[in-house]
């Protein structure tokens, strides 16, 4: 009896141990997988929160390439390797000589890490909609205002004197824009800056940096880096387009970041998409369900293990 007894306890403990060990293997490594990652990327070019018409592929294991109306092609990075929280880097080359629309443009784009956050809310079951409202409603809170040229000590004015884009007390006139490239990079982006969401569910930092390109004066990158929390409590976020007053949803509307992402908040708020409501579970809600299957399969292995014992003595 003994004998029997110590068996079943060590069948007991070999099985919880390689249970343990492929249950957490099994969720991180499924928590967001590749796959989710990308339907949840195809479901949101093919809503209508995409009305700056981007076109998303994921072109490998680690980077996403979109391509914007006009045609322009950006890779954005990303890591799902951690079982914390997924990183999206994209990288902006800018340079002495380009004009101040073309580095508008592409500085513009510094937002779209943002997508990967509509992403990963959207695997979590949170409408494209409310992820919107939420990341553009942090970022107008933010030292940011809604724009990346808050803290520039440079405005932008036209050869009129009319101001295109406010800053600091310094003018530049668009026609000389291009060869003050790299001083107004400078000193707009000096330090890194961030914001992230602490004060609410703790789902993201964004920063952006300046990095020097070996070997040249006249060029450097400008690196948006979006960690994304992967621990997040997503679902206090459920409704919060609806939630948000009303002259909050035109501040956002009217952001530089939500106008590449959506033009009319309002109308995002009445027609919600409703790709999330398919009968899909996420990826953690798949691995529980698995893990009580193996579990129940285990419990019943074992009852039968001790009843066959018990049969035999």
């Amino acid at each position: 009896m003994k004998t029997i007894t110590l068996k079943i306890m060590i069948i007991i403990t070999i099985v919880f141990i390689m249970f343990s060990n492929c249950y957490k293997t099994y969720t991180v490594e499924n928590r967001i997988s590749k796959e989710s990652l990308e339907n949840a990327l195809e479901k949101f070019v093919d809503s209508q929160e995409n009305n700056q018409n981007y076109d998303i592929k994921l072109i490998s294991n680690d980077l996403i390439e979109i391509t914007t109306s006009d045609g322009s092609k950006y890779n954005l990075n990303f890591d799902l390797q951690n079982e914390e929280n997924i990183i999206f880097k994209l990288e902006m080359f800018v340079k002495n000589g380009m004009s101040y629309n073309d580095f508008k443009s592409q500085t513009d784009n510094l937002m779209l890490p943002m997508l990967g956050y509509l992403a990963i809310a959207h695997i979590n079951n949170i409408e494209y909609s409310d992820s919107i409202a939420y990341f553009s409603d942090i970022h107008m809170n933010s030292n940011w205002n809604g724009n990346f040229y808050s803290n520039s000590p440079y405005s932008i004015i036209d050869d009129s004197g009319n101001t295109i884009l406010s800053g600091g007390s310094k003018n530049i006139k668009v026609s000389e824009f291009s060869n003050k490239v790299m001083e107004y990079v400078n000193l707009t982006y000096k330090n890194q800056e961030s914001i992230n969401d602490n004060d609410n569910i703790n789902s993201f930092i964004w920063t952006i940096e300046k990095e020097e390109v070996a070997n040249a004066n006249d060029t450097c990158k400008l690196i948006s880096t979006l960690k994304v929390n992967l621990n997040s409590e997503f679902q206090k976020i459920k409704n919060y387009a609806n939630s948000i007053n009303t002259n909050t949803h035109n501040e956002i509307a009217n952001s530089n970041i939500n106008s590449n992402i959506s033009n009319n908040i309002e109308n995002n708020t009445q027609n919600h998409d409703n790709t999330t409501k398919d009968g899909t579970l996420p990826a953690v809600g798949n691995g529980k369900l698995i893990g009580i299957v193996i579990g129940m399969s285990i419990l019943i292995l074992l009852i039968a293990i001790i009843r066959s014992s018990k049969f035999r003595e």
